[in-house]
Parts: structure tokens; sequence; C-alpha cells
């Protein structure tokens, strides 16, 4: 084992205890050129981790700039706990690097702004924005993945209007038919919420087309729920319950529990508005259950109104 590779695997394997903070700093500072060598391109995710972990130990700014993504995007994979150290550290990482005087490149802005607490998020990804239209490199799948992050968060706050350009720009940069039909899916609900049902119910039909090309049965059944709402407001009463049908029976195929019972609730109250509650009421029942199981109490609650309407009815 040379020099550089017996100095990492001694800053691994030593337990924190074992020094004072001052040590453990200098020891960190020592391996994380070694480890930085000895590594190279071919560290995996514990990897990544630990050469953070010492990075934020050291404040060295070259072992965060090369790790401090594929750190945080493992650990946000992880349970809870490892989920919020993801948070903290996030926020450490670039003040770090801010420190150091080597700024973070946007995609590490992103990944902090996805892990990191909402106040943290919102400053990251408006800064990743700012670098982005400073003439910053990104590439476009990355970029399309920040605007769309960045317009959800805009329909958090409140300002769909702001929203939708970043969140159209974003489904022509996406790098997937699939990323796109997401996208679209965001676009047409505040068109919806505008009132703008023609281009909302157009965006779902060419969301369903390309989920249908690609043969995600679960994009199908969601989309088709989405132009069934529609046909709802437009008291278009037979597509509506069509394209329920379809998605319902799609649902009930992959076990979909949350989706069987929302949208086994719109099912069963248009079958019990027409007048059928003998094929209304398993499905409300199976969605009250279904909600129940999930914790939904008040969608139980929505349920249980329903089939409550329906007492004395059928059963012939």
């Amino acid at each position: 084992m040379n020099d550089s590779n017996a100095l990492a695997a001694q800053a691994l394997a030593l337990p924190p205890v074992a020094l004072r903070e001052d040590e453990a700093r200098e020891m960190a500072a020592r391996a994380c050129p070694a480890l930085l060598a000895a590594w190279g391109d071919r560290r995996g995710d514990l990897q990544a981790v630990e050469l953070a972990r010492l990075g934020l130990l050291a404040g060295h700014a070259p072992a965060l700039q090369a790790c401090a993504k594929d750190a945080l995007d493992f650990l946000s994979r992880q349970f809870d706990l490892r989920r919020r150290l993801a948070a903290e550290w996030a926020v450490r990482i670039i003040a770090v690097l801010d420190a150091a005087g080597a700024p973070p490149d946007p995609a590490l802005l992103r990944r902090a702004a996805q892990v990191g607490d909402v106040a943290h998020a919102d400053a990251f990804r408006e800064r990743a924005l700012g670098l982005i239209a400073a003439g910053a490199a990104i590439g476009n799948a990355e970029r399309a993945a920040l605007l769309l992050d960045h317009g959800r968060r805009l329909v958090e706050r409140g300002e769909p209007e702001k929203a939708l350009p970043c969140l159209e720009q974003a489904q022509r940069l996406a790098p997937t038919e699939r990323s796109r039909a997401v996208t679209l899916g965001d676009i047409a609900r505040i068109r919806a919420d505008k009132g703008e049902v023609d281009a909302a119910l157009a965006l779902h039909q060419e969301m369903l087309a390309i989920f249908e090309a690609l043969g995600d049965v679960d994009g199908i059944a969601n989309t088709l729920w989405s132009v069934a709402r529609i046909a709802l407001q437009r008291e278009q009463w037979q597509a509506a319950y069509d394209h329920l049908a379809r998605s319902y029976a799609i649902l009930l195929q992959l076990g979909r529990l949350d989706g069987i019972c929302v949208v086994g609730l719109d099912l069963g109250r248009l079958l019990a508005a027409a007048g059928h509650a003998d094929e209304a009421r398993p499905i409300l029942e199976r969605s009250r259950d279904g909600f129940l199981k999930l914790g939904w109490v008040d969608w139980a609650r929505q349920a249980q109104q329903v089939l409550d309407g329906l007492a004395g009815q059928g059963r012939g």
C-alpha cells in the first residue's frame, strides 16, 4: 500500500473519539487529497459519503466539489435519519465552498435544494437559475429538472403565472418522452385552474398519447383520471364514465391502493348520481376501506357520505 492509500485508510478507520477536534481536522485535511488521488473517478456511493464527511471536517473544497452531489444523492435515498443528515450537509457544503472561493455549480445547488429545508431550497434553486442565466454550464437534463423543481415550488407559493414559463421551458428540454409527459401534466393543471379547459384537455391528450406509446400503464391511468375530471367539469357524463372506468380497471390490475381509492370515489359518485346504486356501492366501499387503511380519514368520510346517500336504493 502506498503512502497516499495508507493515509486514506487510516483516516477512514480511525474512530473520531480517538482524536481531538483539531487533530481530526488535520487528519481529514491530509486524507482528502490522498483519497481523491487513490479513488479517482472510481468512487462508489459510500466512498462519496465518506469523502464528503472528511471534506466538511477539513473544509476541503476540492473534495466537496468532487463528491458532494453524489453524497447528497445517496443520503437522500436512505431512511429518515440519513435524509436529515443530507439536509444538514447541503447547507454546510455550500457554505464551505463559498468560504473557499469555489462556488458550487448549478447541478450541485439543485441537489442541495432537493434535500434541504424549504428556505434554503428556494435560495439554492434561485441561485442556480441565476448562474445559468449568467452563462454557467449545465446539461439539458439537469436544467430541465431544475426548472421543473422551481416551477412546482412557485405553484406551491401561489405563483402559477411565474411557474408557467419555467415549466414550458422544462418540457422543451426534457431528456425523455416520459419526463416531458410528466411536465405537461404540471402545465395542464395550471391551465385547468385558470379555466383554460380546452388547453388543459389538449395537454392531457398529448400526455396520454406519450404514455400509450411508452406502454406506461401507471401514466395512462393517471392521465385518464385527469381527462375524466375535465369531462365531469363539462358535464360530459358518458365521457367521464368511460375514462374513469378504464383508469379504475388499470389501477385494479396494478394494485395501486391510493389510485384505486381516489378514482373509485369519483367513479362511485358518478354511478350513484346516475342511479346505479348496486354498481356504485362496492366501488365506494372499497374506496372507504382503502382510505382507512391508508390513514386518509377525511377521504374515507367522503366515501361514507355517498354510501349513506345510497341507503335503501338498489339491491334489486
